[in-house]
């Protein structure tokens, strides 16, 4: 029931708060490890409908977990996402009218005592284990739904906030497609909307 009014009740990665700043706060966020799935779809809706069930089978949520140990692991926050370029593809003839597809990710976080050396290997292929570095974002949370336009605008507004405010972006970025930012979802799609937690997250040069 908690779950539907928004209580986050599971685990989240270890961060320290490094500045709080109008709109945003600075933090130091503690490296982890993460189950991984990209690929093409015409909206992220399709895509996270379909992946958020092979990242959960892993880990066990619905029923046996789908790895090599069959080894349960606890479902965290938050649901990280992020969208890449579209697919390119040769020109043919005919041309034929259909929907182009984009390039997603959606990762979930393991618990805090997996890194890639000891996660359960995933038998789904298609599933990477990922160790994300300890590093220093910029965070601007907000509640509601959120689609990838509005995702979108609230990363060009944190962007251009913190390059004012002084702070550099990281070089290389370290999330899937090189953006510099992702978006972060910590309830499930039933919580009642504006009881909903998001945040952007901007990854920020040490």
């Amino acid at each position: 029931m908690g779950m539907i009014f928004g209580k986050i009740d599971v685990a989240q990665p270890e961060f320290k708060v490094m500045q709080r700043m109008n709109g945003y706060e600075v933090r130091q966020v503690a490296t982890y490890c993460i189950a991984e799935v990209v690929g093409g779809a015409s909206s992220s809706e399709e895509f996270g409908n379909r992946h958020f069930r092979t990242l959960a089978q892993y880990i066990g949520v619905f029923g046996a977990p789908n790895n090599t140990r069959r080894e349960s692991m606890d479902m965290t926050a938050p649901v990280l996402s992020s969208k890449g370029e579209p697919e390119k593809m040769d020109m043919t003839a005919p041309v034929l009218s259909s929907a182009s597809k984009e390039n997603y990710a959606m990762s979930f976080i393991l618990p805090s005592q997996y890194s890639v050396e000891n996660a359960p290997v995933p038998h789904d292929q298609g599933i990477r284990l990922r160790q994300v570095p300890s590093r220093r974002i910029a965070v601007q949370s907000f509640s509601g739904n959120v689609d990838d336009e509005a995702a979108a605008e609230k990363a060009l507004w944190l962007l251009e906030q913190v390059k004012q405010d002084g702070y550099r972006l990281a070089q290389p970025p370290v999330d899937t497609f090189g953006r510099g930012w992702e978006l972060a979802r910590f309830n499930p799609p039933f919580t009642i909307p504006f009881l909903k937690t998001n945040e952007i997250q901007v990854h920020l040069s040490e």
